[in-house]
């Protein structure tokens, strides 16, 4: 049976990718620090998972336990804080967590057949639109640029098998396979920290609420599902593929995904000022390696806005971005 090491394997990626994997035959080893709760651990671990708690960057000795006592076949890397305000609130925590817990991996790696398949993100070359280089837009993306350059610099002293997979925004809640198994809800965020732009307009629009855009409207983003987000994980895993690739299915400016969700749930928008110091207007000059099945404006999106209705939530915390 072929091993699977997921790091951060209980978070909104993590979790839909560790059953995928379950579901295609392979034994998976789950690692997280539970920073974001325990995520009904006792639920998922009916799943048939192996689940260590620690922290990859602060615990090298039990990470290197883990390579020898379970030789992973493939390594899946999420265990990085994903926030780009968060990582502009507590700076030292996301360079210190991200660059040497992906460090501490990559040195292990060192002498083996594992390869490693890493979440970046789009936000790596900026909110110009074009696709010349790394401008990173946020500490998170930063952090996300000097990854790319140690994957890089193991692949060409040491020949490690990396596939570094900058996303655009991932937009969902479940995949089929968290809908299936009854092992506890997949995460869902709506504030301004963790939240994402469409999970965010989808818990206005569930609740009646304006969908709330930062400045104009008019800047471009890329967007994938969660499903195509974790078939994309499996496929670069198992097809072994070394290099740096973009994934998203569409691009809308945010003005444009507002107005497709508020035709379709009658509700308002609110235009309120934008607290990233970004362009106010562009586009994606952008191509993809890997493009998802599932559309926003389908009825899938229903799905999702009809499963947030009467969920209690603070409406304080929509809009707690802060400012940068």
């Amino acid at each position: 049976m072929k091993t699977v090491l997921i790091l951060g394997g209980m978070g909104f990626i993590g979790w839909p990718t560790s059953l995928k994997f379950l579901s295609e035959g392979y034994r998976v080893i789950v690692i997280d620090n539970l920073s974001r709760g325990d995520y009904k651990v006792a639920d998922r671990q009916k799943a048939d998972i192996i689940f260590e708690y620690f922290d990859i960057q602060k615990n090298p000795r039990l990470l290197k336990e883990c390579f020898d006592n379970y030789s992973p076949d493939h390594v899946i890397h999420l265990a990085e804080q994903r926030s780009a305000p968060h990582s502009m609130m507590d700076r030292c925590h996301t360079v210190e967590n991200n660059i040497i817990g992906t460090h501490n991996i990559l040195n292990l790696l060192v002498g083996t057949n594992t390869n490693i398949v890493h979440i970046g993100s789009m936000g790596v070359y900026g909110y110009d639109g074009k696709q010349e280089g790394f401008n990173p837009g946020s500490i998170y993306h930063m952090t996300k640029c000097m990854d790319n350059q140690m994957f890089r610099y193991y692949n060409k002293n040491w020949n490690i098998v990396y596939s570094d997979l900058h996303q655009g925004i991932v937009w969902g809640w479940e995949t089929s396979l968290t809908q299936e198994k009854n092992y506890g809800k997949n995460t869902f965020d709506y504030d301004g920290i963790y939240g994402t732009v469409f999970n965010r307009f989808c818990f206005q629009a569930a609740n009646n609420l304006p969908l709330t855009i930062y400045g104009s409207g008019k800047r471009a983003r890329a967007f994938i599902h969660l499903e195509d987000s974790v078939q994309a994980l499996f496929d670069y895993a198992t097809q072994q593929k070394t290099g740096t690739f973009n994934l998203f299915t569409e691009i809308h400016t945010i003005s444009d995904l507002a107005e497709i969700i508020s035709k379709r749930y009658n509700v308002d928008i609110s235009y309120i000022n934008n607290p990233r110091n970004e362009l106010d207007e562009n586009t994606l000059d952008m191509k993809s390696d890997y493009r998802g099945k599932n559309i926003i404006n389908s009825d899938y999106m229903d799905s999702i806005v009809n499963s947030l209705r009467g969920i209690d939530y603070d409406k304080k915390l929509i809009c707690n971005s802060p400012r940068w």
